[in-house]
């Protein structure tokens, strides 16, 4: 230790010396530390950081049934939740959830759209979340016959009643509905998942049972292990949950796709604020970042390498000089390895200050809500991650100068007074392959950039089935307790029409869900056609009204779109997209029909052209469209 604290007086003495060298390699190592702690608490922020507010995240799992043909990652229903309640026990609790999207709430004067959330009675204790205060949900509140009490959040406790703690008990009207607050959520809890920040928490309460209630699948299931138990024993039961119910329902659980005569998998992972369905893009975007920035530091660290060769010159008689008089060169080598960890310690410190800096950059392209969840502090793993890369690159950059230095070669500067020429043709040597390393790192940047810049003007101009180009949005919420479906419609009407009669307006419309968005889903039976076994007939639903294929650019490719004749009193009609034409109808769809599972006979009159749904990476599939005066929706854009 005495000779530690001894290198590190006289590392700080040898740097205080050269102020200019010190400061140029302090600023180059802390620029390359920096974007490197920056991306990393991007990433961790994204993947690695649990959810506020929540106890002990890591023995927290979410539980997955698998759509027939939509991938493993699907939602549950409410009977299944109750069957994996009672048949597992590596949990010690198990709790549901829906997500409602926006609400209409009033609140005393003023009229909000805040997101809410219903939540099992269980749902606040297995995430160990306590209240600000008063109370959370709990089971008795899931009772029909219970009043109806509401949780709010810490934001709009603030923003809404000033943080006044007599807003317990005051009444807090959703879509119309009239709720009892209750009690205001940890100041740090918004919810579980990135991207969905709620202020309102609601009973959920259970659905009455029907031969169909196993088919409505529209839960989140978070679980919490027991203590000892593993998630390879969690999962072997939940999966044994699976196999009894495709054995006792097998119109609702048994068979996917790939596999239409097995049980229709339950998956059960550990919990992060990320869906698993989008969980390896987001590893391969960060990797691609971490790479770039890691690359950004090795040309940093090559260049204070060449300035330390530089340096160690105007050194040589000071190394001559103590290997003349006795010592290692294992000793000087961990002298001047001292000063290489110095300057990248120190420039980790100024690293984590550009971090703090830069903390909220990356998170500012992403819309206000997802960006206020992402927390992109610094944090003890972010300091840790700063304290490896200061120790590696210290050693990266310090290492060949420091050997070079040290070879008992440099004992010639003493003998001959030339300086060490014949070393310096090795030092010299090893500059040009740094110059070279830093000039081919340079290049994979550029090119590499470049060819980000391409794949994004790509996607951009991507045919993507619909233009946005010039289109404006706006999202409609209509209140169920002050419009009926008949004054819904009239308004909506009247909105189009007056949007329409704006200057430069050459088309409006309204749809349910957006492209890129998550539609509902809904079964059908396809008149002529005859499912294979255990073939999911569930297929995407969307509502909108006439204008809207015009006003998205989406092409008709056979038929017509919705009008008058598909008002309220006309015979049930549906457009599909050419992808469901050609898989059940042989593509030609007009004039056939199809069932739905409220057993509405459609009529098809339209074909429009297959675009892109639920992402830019998935595959299209197939989707129904109905006239929005033929299935009001009170919330459209």
């Amino acid at each position: 230790m005495a000779a530690l604290l001894r290198d590190l007086r006289y590392a700080i003495r040898m740097l205080a010396r050269s102020p200019g060298f010190t400061l140029i390699a302090l600023l180059t190592l802390a620029i390359g530390t920096g974007a490197n702690a920056t991306v990393f608490g991007f990433v961790s922020a994204l993947l690695l950081r649990p959810a506020p507010g929540v106890a002990d995240p890591r023995s927290l799992a979410a539980i997955y049934t698998s759509d027939f043909s939509s991938g493993p990652y699907g939602d549950s229903s409410y009977p299944d939740f109750l069957s994996l309640q009672a048949g597992t026990s590596a949990f010690s609790g198990m709790a549901a959830s829906q997500d409602d999207a926006i609400a209409v709430v009033r609140v005393q004067e003023a009229v909000e759209r805040l997101r809410m959330e219903s939540v099992s009675g269980g749902y606040f204790g297995v995430l160990g979340v306590s209240p600000e205060i008063g109370r959370l949900i709990g089971p008795g509140d899931t009772d029909p016959r219970a009043p109806p009490v509401a949780v709010i959040g810490y934001r709009l406790w603030e923003r809404a009643f000033d943080a006044n703690p007599a807003v317990l008990g005051t009444p807090l009207v959703v879509n119309g509905r009239s709720y009892t607050i209750v009690g205001v959520a940890s100041r740090r809890f918004e919810g579980l998942d990135l991207g969905r920040a709620f202020e309102i928490w609601t009973p959920l309460i259970p659905p009455p049972v029907t031969p169909a209630s196993r088919t409505s699948r529209g839960l989140s299931v978070v679980a919490r292990l027991s203590p000892g138990a593993s998630l390879r024993e969690a999962q072997s039961q939940v999966s044994a949950v699976a196999e009894r119910l495709a054995r006792d329902y097998p119109d609702s659980n048994l068979g996917t796709l790939a596999a239409p005569d097995k049980a229709r998998p339950m998956l059960m992972l550990q919990h992060t604020r990320m869906p698993p369905q989008f969980r390896g893009m987001v590893w391969t975007l960060g990797g691609i970042i971490m790479g770039a920035a890691a690359l950004v530091l090795l040309i940093a660290c090559a260049n204070i390498a060449s300035l330390l060769l530089s340096r160690a010159a105007s050194r040589d008689r000071e190394m001559a000089v103590r290997l003349a008089l006795g010592a290692a060169p294992g000793r000087l080598v961990r002298q001047l390895l001292t000063e290489s960890v110095l300057l990248g310690l120190a420039a980790g410190a100024l690293g984590l200050l550009f971090a703090l800096w830069t903390a909220d950059l990356l998170p500012s392209f992403f819309p206000a809500e997802q960006a206020r969840m992402l927390d992109t502090s610094v944090d003890m793993t972010t300091v840790g991650f700063v304290l490896a890369v200061g120790l590696a690159s210290s050693v990266l950059f310090g290492l060949a100068p420091a050997l070079q230095a040290a070879t008992p070669s440099a004992l010639a500067a003493l003998r001959t007074g030339t300086g060490g020429l014949s070393d310096g043709r090795g030092r010299s040597r090893l500059r040009r392959t740094l110059v070279m390393a830093q000039v081919a790192v340079s290049v994979v940047l550029l090119v590499s950039a470049a060819l980000l810049v391409q794949s994004l003007r790509n996607a951009v101009n991507a045919d993507l089935g619909f233009t946005t180009r010039k289109a404006a949005l706006a999202s409609v919420e209509l209140p169920d307790a002050e419009f009926n479906p008949a004054q819904g419609l009239a308004y909506y009407r009247e909105a189009v029409a007056r949007l329409q009669r704006l200057p430069g307006v050459e088309a409006a419309g309204l749809v349910r869900t957006l492209p890129l968005g998550l539609p509902s889903r809904r079964g059908f039976r396809i008149d002529g056609y005859e499912p294979r076994a255990g073939e999911d007939m569930e297929l995407p639903v969307n509502i909108v009204s006439g204008g809207y294929f015009s006003a998205m650019g989406i092409q008709m490719l056979a038929g017509r779109t919705f009008d008058a004749r598909d008002g309220t009193g006309g015979a049930p009609v549906a457009i599909v997209n050419d992808l469901l034409a050609a898989r059940f109808f042989g593509g030609e769809a007009i004039g056939r029909a199809m069932t739905d599972s409220r057993g509405r006979r459609l009529e098809i009159v339209g074909v429009a052209r297959t675009g892109t749904n639920v992402s830019v990476q998935e595959p299209p599939v197939p989707l129904v469209y109905y006239p929005l005066d033929q299935e009001y929706a009170s919330r459209m854009t």
